[in-house]
Parts: structure tokens; sequence; C-alpha cells
């Protein structure tokens, strides 16, 4: 425990969004680290009448929305910020972004921080994490979860050479500048070692998954009892990996030629899935094998895993980096998972923790006898599960992290 008062400023931009899966992870650090006796301030985007709003522990500046400005100024304003993009522009973000420097000097003074922590997405947290650091010298914690230009949100990065060369710029400025650097998968952390001399600097803390609570026992998800179920929820291709679902397409049609099969399983999609997606799923959504269901609220989605007998995971083949968030809130819930991954780190977890069949996903045939296995044999069986290694990903572990750096910093500086 921390014997004398520390200020964190703690930048998460959706902090206030509820259904954004990220302001989980970093709601849950904010009440951890009050737990250690630090005085924590959120910086975070809002949406109210003022440019910048100083509410208890939160400081709230203005973003670019539907409900803030209208729709003719935000449209002015993007074309603005993609003419800043192709002049090389060193802040190209949002409406936020140059609302936080325009009031960075109130920023420091109300918040008072002796270290700052910043977290992607998006790319403007980043930017105001590393402007504060060159403006205020004050001690920066940059967190890349997926790699930023490695695996980032922002897919036009690579179509768009200028503006891929600009966070690429950005990065490197980061890493120079910041204290520490975390990232969400060893893989990514390793890569980041090869590439810059710090090796010191880089450390892995994965998302974490929460302790399960479902209040007053509510049942909100209704499964077809006749069935099993096997679930996919939020997004199917989120990164620049592109996820095909060709191959599990394929193994689909296998089971719609099985009639015994077909008639007793059920494949659940909850999320925003693309047009692509929900077109190559069509035919069985019409058939009864799969199911769509639109982006519901986080504690939805959760009850969804909660009550499905299996849970689908696909990710990209040959990538020694690939960690979803996905995978890890699975974790949680030790429910077994279908993963169509391979020589992926996330198959290693999944292989570790004893909670699953890993398939090449892009192999038909195997996706579709891997199926039949989930189905027909007792690979449910609790014994397998390795619930010592599971406890690792738990939030509050993957938090404790985040405190042992910050401890090491205070202890170096005195």
């Amino acid at each position: 425990m921390l014997k004398e008062n520390k200020t964190l400023l703690l930048i998460s931009y959706f902090h206030l969004d509820e259904d954004y899966i990220g302001s989980h992870r970093l709601k849950a650090l904010h009440s951890f680290l009050l737990s250690k006796n630090f005085k924590v301030i959120v910086l975070c985007a809002g949406i109210g009448k003022n440019q910048i709003e100083f509410d208890s522990n939160i400081i709230k500046v203005k973003e670019v929305t539907s409900r803030s400005y209208s729709l003719l100024r935000i449209l002015l304003i993007r074309f603005i910020e993609k003419v800043n993009i192709f002049n090389k522009s060193k802040f190209p973000g949002s409406g936020w972004t140059k609302n936080v420097i325009k009031y960075s000097n109130q920023i420091i003074k109300f918040s008072n921080p002796d270290f700052i922590i910043c977290s992607y997405p998006p790319v403007s947290v980043l930017q105001i994490g590393i402007y504060f650091r060159n403006k205020f010298s004050i001690p920066l914690l940059s967190d890349f979860r997926d790699g930023f230009t490695k695996n980032p949100i922002e897919l036009d990065i690579f179509s768009n050479k200028v503006k891929h060369q600009l966070y690429l710029e950005l990065e490197k400025e980061i890493i120079n500048k910041s204290i520490f650097i975390t990232t969400a998968s060893p893989g990514i952390t390793k890569d980041f070692i090869s590439n810059y001399p710090k090796k010191n600097k880089f450390y892995t803390i994965f998302n974490g998954y929460d302790d399960i609570e479902f209040p007053n026992n509510k049942t909100i998800v209704k499964l077809d009892s006749k069935k099993i179920s096997i679930s996919h929820t939020g997004k199917l291709s989120l990164s620049q990996s592109c996820i095909s679902i060709s191959s599990f397409c394929k193994s689909l049609d296998f089971i719609e030629q099985n009639d015994k099969i077909s008639s007793k399983i059920e494949f659940i999609f909850m999320g925003d899935l693309s047009k692509k997606e929900k077109s190559s799923l069509k035919k069985f959504t019409n058939s009864g094998l799969v199911k769509i269901i639109n982006q519901q609220k986080r504690e939805i989605s959760r009850e969804l895993i909660k009550l499905s007998d299996f849970v689908l995971l696909i990710t990209c083949a040959n990538d020694p980096t690939s960690v979803s968030g996905k995978l890890i809130e699975y974790l949680g819930f030790k429910k077994k998972i279908l993963a169509l991954t391979k020589n992926t780190y996330a198959e290693e977890i999944i292989n570790k923790s004893g909670l699953g069949i890993c398939v090449d996903p892009n192999n038909e045939l195997l996706i579709y006898e891997a199926i039949l296995k989930l189905i027909n044999e007792n690979v449910n069986d609790a014994r397998s599960i390795n619930n010592n290694y599971i406890e690792e990903f738990s939030r509050i572990n993957q938090n404790n992290k985040y405190y042992d750096l910050i401890i090491k910093h205070i202890e170096y500086e005195k």
C-alpha cells in the first residue's frame, strides 16, 4: 500500500461510454488504484454544453459527436482533419484532442498529477499523453494494447501512406518519451523489444477478466433448450487481420448436410457484424442454424456467454502476437471454447487452460470435425480445466501489474 499520497491522471477517452468494452478495463483500474491510496483524476470525452467540465475527480472535455454539434459542423471538422493528415499535422485527431490541448494548463493545474497513464484506443489518447509529457515533464505510461501501428483500430492507416508514416513517427516518439510501454500480449511486447533498445521499458498486461456478477438473477437472453448453443459476442473483423469466415461457413454447409447434427445445434452471433459477414451467414440464418443478434449492452452479451453451452473464437492464423480481449473474457466464464486459431498466442492460452479445441481457421473440414467432437464428446469435463493458470488472467492480477510499475518508478525517483 502506498504510504504517501500520489496523484495519477488516467486518460480514458471512453470512460463515460458504458457499452464500450475498453472503458470497463480502465474503470476497474481506476477503482483498483483508489484502493491502493492513489488519488486518481480521469480525463475523458464529454458531450455536454461546455467545452470542458471539472466534475469532482473527472475532467470531461467536449468531443465532436452528433449530440454535441450539428451535422454540417461535424462534416466540416472531419474534412479539416483529413486535410491535416495529408499535411502531416502533428495532431490529426478529433475535436477532443484540440480542446484538450487548448485547456491543457487548466487540466494539469486541476489534476496536478505525479504520473500519467494513457491507454489506446483512440490514437488521440496517446497524442495527449505525449503532449502532456513534453509540455509538463510528467512521467508517462503509454498503453498500446494490441500494438497500435501493428494491429490498429484505424484500419485506413495501411491504405494511407502519409497517415501510416505519421503513426510510425508518433509511435517512436511515444516509446522514447514514455517511462513504460505496456501491451496486451507477450508477442507484441517481444516485437517492441526487438525493434527498440530499451528492453526494460516494455511489459505485458493482459486485458483481464472480471468476476461474473448478474444482479437479481434476471434472464434477458432466451436460448432454445433443445439445442446445443455455440455463441460468439462482439465484432468479427475488428483489426487489420480482416478475419475471413469463409472456411467456417463451408463447415456449416457440412453440418447442414448432416440432419442429426444440424437439428440439435445453433450458432449465435451477438454483435456488430459487417454487411459482408451477414451476407455470408444469411443462408444459415434462413435455415435456423445461425442466429444473428445486433450489438447489445455488455451485461446482455455476458449473459449470453454464461447461458451458452460453448463459445466461439475466430482469429487469424499464424500470428504469434494474437490475443483478443474476447478470449480473456471467455476465460472468466470457464466455458469450453471452439477456437478457430492456429499458431497464435491465443492457441497457447487455450491449450494451457484446458478450455477448448483449437483448429486451423482456414480448413473447413477440420472445423467441421472439431464441431462434431465438441458436441459429441465430453469435452466440457471440468477436470481438464487449469484453474491456477486461468486465475493469472484475472482483472485484479493485471491491475496489480500497473500498480507495480508505478511503484517501481516512484521508488526509482527516490
